[in-house]
């Protein structure tokens, strides 16, 4: 058997696909060293324990989280739905970072319909979309890609430094573009995906999408703008290589 030389940590950015990719990636890895999954729902009760939920607590707690699964030289590959700013990235250069984007309105759409529908409770929306958009949750999906790649306050320093930090990825794909994403992938790690389609939107997307009024439509254009410039820049890395 042919083992993977690389430590692999994959950044899941949600509704980017990065389930479909996180198995198809596990089921490639070969190496002694173990695979951690970071669960989502977990990580969220863990980071509530003696308070309400809030973004400022779950961020910076999976990050740490990821930090402790990276610094275990008994890991190999670590999978989920962490931030990684770019103190992380920097930190742990004997790890290889990998992530996957989408359009940001189109992310922002696939997450409210997915969080809208879904049967579970966890991160469920109750609020129609022309009520969600003027709340600060709708403000956090906009700017998940900030959230994500940065630990900043300025919001223009927050911008630069994602920008900063997907520079030190290993790779940076693009949804759009997935068969670019496994020619890289191949190219870097030597080991080819087969990507399958899961957790699909419970949405009705197109049926949905076709009631968003255009003035709605530039409010969710306007939140994801933030996103927007990372996302531009990420084309330009994975156009790059």
């Amino acid at each position: 058997m042919i083992y993977t030389k690389h430590k692999i940590c994959f950044v899941h950015v949600p509704k980017c696909g990065g389930q479909s990719i996180k198995s198809a990636v596990e089921r490639s890895y070969r190496s002694r060293l173990k695979t951690v999954r970071i669960k989502a729902a977990a990580s969220l009760r863990a980071s509530t324990v003696g308070q309400e939920y809030a973004s400022a607590n779950l961020f910076p707690y999976r990050e740490n989280l990821v930090r402790y699964f990276l610094s275990d030289e008994t890991n190999g590959l670590v999978m989920g739905h962490f931030p990684s700013s770019l103190e992380t990235v920097e930190s742990f250069l004997d790890w290889s970072f990998v992530t996957l984007l989408r359009d940001p309105v189109d992310r922002f759409l696939s997450h409210y319909y997915y969080n809208s529908h879904k049967k579970s409770d966890h991160f469920k929306l109750e609020h129609d979309l022309d009520s969600f958009v003027l709340t600060e949750q709708a403000k956090g999906l906009g700017e998940i890609y900030v959230n994500y790649f940065t630990k900043k306050s300025d919001s223009a320093a927050r911008v630069q430094e994602a920008k900063d930090a997907l520079t030190k990825f290993h790779l940076v794909g693009i949804l759009e573009d997935l068969q670019e994403f496994k020619s890289r992938y191949s190219a870097i790690f030597g080991r080819s995906l087969k990507i399958p389609t899961e957790n699909r939107n419970p949405a009705d997307r197109k049926k949905e999408e076709g009631k968003i009024s255009p003035e709605i439509l530039d409010k969710i254009r306007a939140l994801c703008e933030p996103s927007r410039e990372i996302y531009e820049f990420a084309k330009q890395l994975n156009k790059n290589g």
